[in-house]
C-alpha cells in the first residue's frame, strides 16, 4: 500500500530580508526543505528585504508587514489574519520578530511554535528578559546555532534546556567552491599579506578596533593590507577612521560582493573582530577557503575554531592582542596554510549545508508527532 505524505505550511517570522548571515541560513533551508513534507513560506516585519525575490524563486510566498510603517498594534493585527490565512502548522520566529510572532500566534491558534536565536543579543533590556521568561517557556521548541547560544537562552532568558536545539550553521560547499574558483580559477594565494574580514558595519562587529589593530600591524609588515567585505551604517565613520590614521591607500572597503568567496580565494587570512556572535557564517566562509582564521572568543567563535588548530582565539575589543595574531600568522606562511588545511576539512566534516538542513527538518518531525503545544 502506498504511503501519502502530508504536506504541513511552515511559517518563517523575520525582522528582515537584508544581506546578513540568518536570511543567508534561511534561504539555504528553504531551498531544500523537502516539499513533499513542507511547504514554507516567510513573513517579514520590515520594507528592508532586497532578498525577497531569492525566496519567491525559491518556491516560497513573501509577505511582507512593515511594523515601523504601520505601528506594532497593527502589525501585530495584520500578522494575526495572515497567520489565519496561511494556517500553518508551525510557525519559527526569529529573534527580535518572536515578539509579535508568538502572540499574533497564539490569537491565531497557532499550536507549534518555533523560537529560532542565532546570537547572544546585547541589546535586550531587562523588559526584553523578562517578557522572554513568560513566553518562551509557552514555546515548543527553540533552534539555535551554537551551544552558548543555548546556554545564555535557557540560563538567562527562561528557555527549557529539554526543548532547546543546537543546529550549527551550514555552507554549501559546491556553490561556494564554484565562486571561489569562477574569477581566478584557482591561482595562488598573494604573497603580501591580505587580511580579510567579511562583516557587516555595524556597531557589534567591531571593526573599528580591527583597523586600529591593522594600524599596529601595518607598522610591522608595511605591505600588508586589509579588505573589509560588506556595508552598513557605519561604513563612512570606518572609512574616516582610515584616513585619520593614513590607511586609506591599505584598507580596502569593497561593499556587498555577491562574489566575495572568489575575493577570498585572493586573501592569506580571515578575521572576525566582532564583540557578540552567535556561529559566525564568516568564520565558516573563511574555513571553507582554506583561509587561517583570527577571531575574537566571543558566542560560539571557540566552537568553530579550535585554538591553534584551525585559527587563533583571541579577547574581544583588544586591538594589540588581535594586531599579535595577525602579525603572527602573516609572518609563518606554513603555520597559516597548516590551519587553513585544517579549517577546511572541519567544514567539509561537520558545517555542510545539508546536516543542517536535515538537524531542522528534524526538529519539525518531532513538533509534527506533538499533540498539544508543548511537548
Amino acid at each position: 500500500m502506498r504511503v501519502i505524505s502530508i504536506v504541513e505550511r511552515i511559517v518563517y517570522v523575520i525582522g528582515q530580508l537584508g544581506v546578513g548571515g540568518t536570511e543567508k541560513q534561511l534561504l539555504h533551508l528553504v531551498q531544500r526543505l523537502d516539499r513533499t513534507r513542507w511547504k514554507p513560506s516567510v513573513i517579514c516585519l520590515s520594507d528592508e528585504h532586497p532578498m525577497a525575490a531569492d525566496f519567491e524563486n525559491s518556491d516560497c510566498l513573501v509577505h511582507v508587514i512593515s511594523r515601523s510603517r504601520i505601528g506594532k498594534a497593527a502589525a501585530l493585527r495584520s500578522l494575526k489574519s495572515t497567520l489565519v490565512e496561511i494556517k500553518p502548522a508551525i510557525l519559527q520566529a526569529f529573534a527580535y520578530a518572536w515578539y509579535l510572532a508568538i502572540p499574533a500566534a497564539w490569537f491565531a491558534g497557532v499550536r507549534k511554535v518555533v523560537v529560532a536565536e542565532r546570537t547572544i543579543p546585547p541589546w535586550k533590556t531587562t523588559a526584553h528578559i523578562w517578557t522572554d521568561r513568560f513566553m518562551l517557556p509557552r514555546t515548543s521548541r527553540a533552534i539555535v546555532n551554537s551551544q552558548r547560544v543555548c546556554d545564555d537562552l535557557v540560563n538567562v532568558h527562561g528557555m527549557p534546556r529539554d526543548r532547546c536545539r543546537v543546529v550549527y550553521n551550514g555552507i554549501d560547499l559546491k556553490e561556494f567552491d564554484a565562486l571561489a574558483m569562477a574569477a581566478d580559477g584557482g591561482s595562488s594565494r598573494p604573497q603580501t599579506p591580505v587580511i580579510c574580514a567579511l562583516a557587516n558595519a555595524k556597531e557589534d562587529k567591531r571593526l573599528d578596533v580591527l583597523i586600529d589593530s591593522f594600524a599596529i600591524v601595518k607598522a610591522r609588515i608595511p605591505e600588508a593590507k586589509l579588505w573589509i567585505i560588506g556595508d552598513g551604517p557605519l561604513r563612512k565613520s570606518l572609512e574616516d577612521r582610515s584616513m585619520r590614521l593614513g590607511l586609506e591607500r591599505d584598507i580596502r572597503f569593497w561593499g556587498n560582493r555577491s562574489d566575495h568567496p572568489s575575493l577570498l580565494r585572493q586573501a592569506t587570512i580571515g578575521v572576525n573582530s566582532s564583540r557578540v556572535e552567535g556561529l559566525c557564517n564568516a568564520i565558516l566562509e573563511y574555513m571553507a577557503a582554506g583561509l587561517p582564521v583570527v577571531a575574537t572568543d566571543v558566542g560560539g567563535n571557540a566552537e568553530l575554531v579550535t585554538h591553534e588548530r584551525t585559527g587563533l582565539l583571541v579577547k574581544q575589543g583588544d586591538a594589540a592582542l588581535l594586531a599579535e595574531a595577525l602579525v603572527t600568522l602573516s609572518q609563518n606562511r606554513e603555520m597559516a596554510r597548516s590551519l587553513g588545511s585544517q579549517g577546511r576539512l572541519r567544514v567539509e566534516q561537520d558545517f555542510r549545508v545539508e546536516r543542517m538542513v536535515s538537524e531542522t527538518e528534524r526538529v519539525y518531525e518531532e513538533l509534527r508527532q506533538m499533540n498539544g503545544r508543548h511537548s
